[in-house]
């Protein structure tokens, strides 16, 4: 068998009888028989770097439940291990796993916070496998008369390779795919228009992020901002959401499913960032938005309505994102001019950032400058520059809102 054949078979769980699941004293153990010993040294590098659940609305109502990231060094790929099911405890058991994976450092904390959420309907469990082949195996326990679990691949922001596991409302995907979609589709697109803002300010606690010129910190600039910009809203009658309001840690995954929790009142969401480059000149302002084209399904899918349903409802949000990405960086290009005249824009762009791919809601990230750069840092220090970037971003959303009403 060829190095090529190999690759085709065991990428996506194409190896044939390549795993087993026995029952050995009340436990499931797995069995590995390799289709050839190339495969060990195909797949020795690889490296779970990250791991993410991002939890959707309690609601019953809600299409999208949730969804499980896994981020790899090099690859995502996994054998599909058989699916168990247990009519009596409707529940079903759907685990992947990725062989010759070791897990990183930062996952290993992630792996354990992801296993203890338990969704009403659905939980998580990511372990490292040590026998009889080094590995991570991810297993799914849901209800399968009420989740349904979609998957697919993207490259993410830092081009690390990314696996996206997708809980959807079963009962809900039913009666899309019946003739009622025009309603649903409005309630899970959240057509409802709403004036409320959350705002993310990147990083914090133990998290500092990037560390530029004169030592100053990615989490201390998007604090100041965000809270600015906080201010900013309110005084226009716009209620705000901070996703942290100090010096506090708080995973990317809590965020968006605190973002998603207060759905009801929020209509979008604007992340806070700043840049940092190897090189120093590098400097301007972008801002980051979602585009269906970032992402590919691991197969053709199943039921073709719904995916079409699932492709209006994304194109919907993703329509909104991008106009409210130019929205900001429209704004805080004209509120800046006057204090940093030589300011480049670096113009919207698209790529799958964590904030941006869990919040159910139209969302925006913005990079207010790069900490690399000297002139750049030195502005970013400053509470007179800080708040003309909070103007900025608030006028952006008011445009954007007053585009939608």
């Amino acid at each position: 068998m060829s190095i090529d054949e190999v690759k085709k078979r065991v990428k996506y769980g194409g190896a044939k009888g390549g795993f087993a699941m026995m029952k050995k004293r009340g436990a499931l153990i797995l069995a590995c028989v390799w289709v050839c010993a190339g495969v060990g040294s195909l797949l020795a590098d690889n490296r779970l770097k990250d791991v993410f659940l991002h939890q959707g609305p309690k609601a019953e109502s809600s299409l999208e439940l949730g969804k499980l990231v896994l981020y790899f060094s090099n690859r995502a790929d996994f054998t599909l291990l058989p699916l168990t099911e247990s009519a009596s405890l409707h529940r079903a058991q759907k685990s992947y796993f990725f062989p010759q994976t070791k897990v990183g450092a930062d996952a290993a904390s992630a792996m354990a916070r992801v296993s203890r959420v338990h969704h009403a309907w659905y939980s998580v469990q990511v372990v490292a496998v040590q026998k009889p082949i080094e590995g991570v195996r991810v297993t799914l326990t849901y209800d399968p008369e009420k989740i349904e679990v979609y998957d697919q691949f993207f490259d993410s922001i830092q081009l690390n390779k990314a696996l996206e596991v997708m809980f959807y409302n079963k009962e809900l995907k039913k009666r899309l795919v019946t003739g009622l979609q025009t309603p649903l589709l409005r309630r899970a697109a959240n057509e409802k228009k709403k004036h409320g803002v959350i705002v993310d300010c990147g990083h914090g606690g133990k998290d500092t992020g990037a560390i530029g010129y004169a030592q100053l910190q990615e989490k201390e600039v998007t604090l100041s901002v965000g809270l600015r910009l906080a201010q900013a809203l309110q005084q226009n009658g716009i209620s705000v959401f901070l996703t942290r309001d100090a010096d506090t840690t708080v995973p990317i995954d809590r965020r968006t499913s605190f973002a998603n929790s207060v759905a009801d009142e929020a209509g979008l969401l604007v992340s806070i960032h700043a840049n940092m480059a190897k090189n120093e000149a590098a400097s301007g302002v972008e801002t980051f938005c979602l585009e269906r084209s970032l992402f590919f399904s691991l197969a053709d899918e199943p039921d073709k309505k719904f995916a079409q349903c699932v492709s209006r409802l994304l194109d919907d949000r993703y329509a909104q994102s991008k106009l409210l990405a130019q929205q900001v960086q429209d704004s805080v290009l004209a509120c800046t001019q006057k204090k940093n005249g030589a300011l480049c824009d670096r113009q919207v762009k698209q790529a799958v950032a964590q904030i941006l791919l869990g919040t159910q809601l139209p969302a925006a990230l913005i990079e207010v400058g790069f900490l690399s750069n000297k002139h750049e840092a030195l502005l970013l220090r400053t509470k007179s520059y800080q708040q003309a970037l909070a103007n900025g971003i608030c006028n952006g959303i008011i445009a954007y809102l007053r585009s939608i009403a």
